[in-house]
């Protein structure tokens, strides 16, 4: 029999085995995007879940045989005091320079842990990861007969007037339509805490690969990354009239019409203020109650009463709203664009899209994952159901609209 002192010593040994296993595990790499393509030079940014020591290595193949001998590596191009918040958080940014224009150049990023030592290799393998110079950078003719770029806005994103604050050290992504790789900055670095400073100067056209022409109008796509495990992307458009100048940008609207009873409902655009009276203030006193569930509990808000724990609205969280006459409410903000992640079992939610979408569009690529979607007809107060895999005439529910939402029942989690 095995003594006491003897089983002690052995369960000890594997915990303080597991323990140095666990305190060793190497960093977590993740959010790898490039940026900030010039005809000279690009940035990748990534995060990391713990304090580490990067390494970015350039090739000319996508085997590693050749190394990129002119190519110079900048750790963090960003002022001293936004280095420590951003190393903390694991927001990473290193800027290579040096390079040709329109060159295809091959990259390995190294992530050694500053606590362990332990490391992350990403790719481990080739082929490694790409990115490609630009052509050219437009320039036009000044008065003085000088040549210099042509102008671009220069955009100040207020996340906190947003609604969606953002720590500094945090890291926002542009990413404008008709681009073909975002600019990114850190936020604080030349603007105040909260604010990004975005310069549209290097965007470069996805088609032509020389500097993009932008009138305004366009969509672009902020996606904030704070930390490893916090990232979100809202599209805004770009304002009627730039010229080079500081500006502001312009917000999605989207209307959500509700019937006299019982509407399910979802919002794709985040308004700044997402309290559930400022939401629906415009149908005041047309709404009573609105109902959710926040981890399988049913929470709630009547208008009427001021009762209830419920008190914000999130995006693309689906809400039961109870209405005693025909209402519409219209919010302004951020296009909410992110994947939605779904649960194992029953999700309430809306859908990212801003446009209507066939059912099986979205759900059939996503077989084996999807069981149902159950969707609520406010003007006959029935429901309506897509399954995958059974026959069309059993299948009553034809597309998914942009301000409803959905009961989606998932065996395995996934993003739609």
């Amino acid at each position: 029999m095995m003594s006491f002192a003897r089983a002690t010593w052995l369960t000890t040994g594997m915990l303080i085995a597991w323990t140095s296993y666990a305190q060793a595990a190497p960093p977590a790499l993740g959010n790898v995007r490039v940026s900030d393509v010039t005809p000279s030079a690009f940035s990748v940014i990534f995060t990391t879940d713990q304090r580490i020591t990067p390494e970015l290595r350039i090739f000319l193949d996508d085997r590693g045989l050749a190394s990129a001998g002119s190519a110079q590596v900048d750790v963090m191009p960003l002022p001293d005091i936004l280095q420590e918040p951003a190393r903390t958080a694991g927001v990473w940014k290193l800027r290579v320079t040096g390079l040709s224009p329109t060159t295809t150049y091959y990259y390995q990023l190294r992530a050694t842990s500053d606590a362990t030592g332990s490391v992350s290799i990403l790719p481990q393998n080739p082929p490694y990861l790409s990115a490609t110079t630009e052509t050219r950078i437009e320039r036009v003719q000044t008065a003085d007969n000088t040549r210099a770029p042509t102008k671009s806005p220069f955009l100040l994103h207020d996340s906190a007037a947003r609604g969606t604050p953002a720590p500094a050290g945090a890291v926002v992504l542009a990413d404008v339509e008709g681009g073909a790789a975002p600019v990114s900055v850190y936020v604080g670095d030349g603007s105040r805490g909260g604010v990004a400073g975005v310069d549209l100067s290097n965007v470069f056209s996805s088609q032509t690969h020389e500097s993009l022409r932008i009138n305004g109008g366009e969509t672009v796509r902020l996606q904030t990354i704070a930390a490893h495990d916090d990232v979100r992307t809202r599209a805004w458009k770009l304002p009627a009239v730039v010229d080079g100048v500081a500006t502001t940008l312009e917000p999605f609207s989207q209307q959500v019409t509700l019937n006299p009873g019982w509407n399910l409902v979802a919002f794709q655009v985040e308004p700044s203020d997402r309290s559930v009276e400022t939401v629906f203030a415009a149908a005041a006193p047309d709404v009573t109650e609105v109902w959710t569930q926040v981890n399988g509990q049913w929470v709630y808000r009547d208008l009427v009463a001021n009762t209830g724990t419920l008190t914000t609205i999130n995006v693309n969280q689906g809400y039961f709203v109870l209405a005693t006459a025909p209402a519409t409410i219209t919010v302004e903000g951020g296009w909410a664009v992110d994947e939605i992640r779904l649960l194992p079992g029953w999700n309430i939610v809306g859908y990212r899209d801003l446009d209507s979408r066939l059912v099986q569009d979205i759900v059939d690529p996503m077989t084996g994952s999807v069981r149902a979607v159950w969707g609520y007809d406010e003007a006959t107060q029935t429901w309506r159901c897509y399954k995958p895999g059974v026959p069309a005439e059993v299948n009553d529910l034809g597309s998914i609209e942009p301000g409803r939402a959905y009961y989606v029942y998932m065996s395995t989690e996934r993003g739609w």
